[in-house]
């Protein structure tokens, strides 16, 4: 896994440091957010759904103020992945990761549009630990998802261009007219959108582990995972311990998907939500995505054993980390 990391300061900005007048601010009030000390401003700022349509949606704002009055006047706007994430429903960990900035600066969480209680665009997870698995997306449980949603959203309207322009309307709304936009994944394209339609309003910004815009998913997820499993192949050849203990990390790897194409296997695995046992039919595309999921982290480096296991026909800790990872996902 490659992340890559730039900050770009974006040319033709207004003054640097100005900021709207406080006419124009929103009524927030102050919350408390477990996990973060102290009270924060909360509220809701208003939109139109569509530019067509008399419908709108209240999106979730979080302020996270600087400590040490008076704060700079452009904060940073932390803008989250997914698709899916809202910043203001994960404020403590937002709280977290930045607080290094919020000596000087304020920290701007917002539920873009879709997401969090910005009537966030969720179905019900499977209940039973056993349906996680055996079809990634389910066409039929897809239509029921999207016909559900479409009683309280108009789906076409829960786009990157969409939610891009919810934005100017909190940052005048909460009085702020330039930001430091921080996005990471997904949130490096709805930075570049910001960017494209809001260049005025960027005084930097940061994007990391970059989704481009011409990026599709899933069609590209295959491929992706393949590449980066190659690399994880390579990296434990050049490494003499690695290399000595797992001399065929890549047959094993054959076999491993050779064993789930003959046939699933039954696997037993722990329901985080429960804490309950429960089995689970694990075959070949389970293990594909489940491998996609772990080359997000660290776990990464547990490959070359759990591939032994595999090919061995033991494939537990592959449906630990797959039925782990989709109920953190929920």
């Amino acid at each position: 896994m490659r992340w890559v990391a730039f900050v770009l300061a974006l040319a033709g900005c207004e003054v640097a440091g100005s900021q709207l007048p406080p006419a124009q601010r929103a009524a927030l009030q102050p919350c408390t957010i477990e996990g973060v000390a102290g009270e924060a401003p909360c509220g809701t700022v208003r939109v139109n759904e569509s530019p067509t349509r008399a419908r709108t949606s209240d999106l979730r704002v979080i302020v996270l103020r600087a400590p040490n009055a008076p704060a700079l006047p452009d904060p940073i706007l932390p803008l989250l992945g997914g698709p899916g994430q809202g910043a203001a429903e994960l404020a403590a960990a937002m709280a977290q990761r930045y607080a290094p900035f919020r000596d000087q600066r304020d920290i701007v969480l917002v539920d873009r549009r879709g997401t969090g209680s910005s009537n966030g665009l969720q179905c019900e997870p499977p209940a039973l630990v056993s349906e996680l698995t055996g079809s990634i997306f389910d066409p039929a449980e897809l239509s029921r998802c999207r016909d559900a949603l479409t009683k309280r959203a108009d789906l076409t309207q829960y786009t990157t261009t969409a939610a891009a322009r919810d934005y100017e309307a909190v940052l005048d709304q909460l009085g702020y007219r330039e930001v430091n936009a921080m996005g990471t994944s997904y949130g490096s394209r709805m930075a570049l959108e910001l960017a494209r339609q809001l260049p005025r309003r960027m005084r930097t910004m940061t994007i990391e582990a970059i989704v481009p815009m011409d990026f599709t998913w899933p069609s590209h997820g295959a491929a992706d995972a393949d590449a980066a499993l190659d690399a994880v192949i390579d990296d434990c050849a050049a490494d003499a311990r690695c290399a000595r203990t797992y001399p065929r990390f890549r047959q094993d790897i054959d076999l491993a998907f050779a064993r789930l194409r003959r046939s699933p296997v039954p696997v037993f695995v722990r329901d985080p939500n429960t804490g309950g046992i429960a089995p689970v039919s694990f075959g070949q595309n389970d293990l594909a995505y489940a491998i996609r999921g772990i080359l997000y982290g660290n776990d990464a480096l547990a490959l070359p054993l759990w591939f032994r296991q595999g090919a061995e026909g033991d494939f537990s800790s592959f449906a630990q980390a797959y039925v782990t990872r989709a109920r953190t996902l929920d």
